[in-house]
């Protein structure tokens, strides 16, 4: 029988306004949750974020810039709410 393979990590853009939360928040904070997000569409998205991902963090607004990258600790989770977010996100600064 052959090996299951792993399924390739796949890569993300997550956009924020940076008065909001920006990537300088998530850098200083280590690793965040992301939830809040209404778009129906962006959420159907969310729920196939895995563990291991790259993420490119967005900043919206004037700077309209990537300004880092993130990796996904953990894949999606259900809120209280009963929303599914992804868990708990780790950065890292973008070379």
């Amino acid at each position: 029988m052959a090996a299951k393979r792993a399924a390739p990590k796949r890569s993300w853009l997550f956009k924020e306004e940076p008065d909001q939360y920006s990537f300088a928040d998530l850098e200083r904070d280590g690793s965040a949750w992301w939830d809040g997000v209404a778009n129906n569409l962006a959420r159907q998205h969310l729920r196939n974020v895995q563990t291991g991902d790259r993420v490119l963090y967005y900043h919206t607004g004037k700077e309209r810039a990537i300004v880092g990258e993130m990796q996904v600790l953990a894949g999606p989770n259900m809120t209280p709410h009963g929303r599914t977010i992804p868990r708990p996100y780790e950065c890292r600064s973008r070379q």
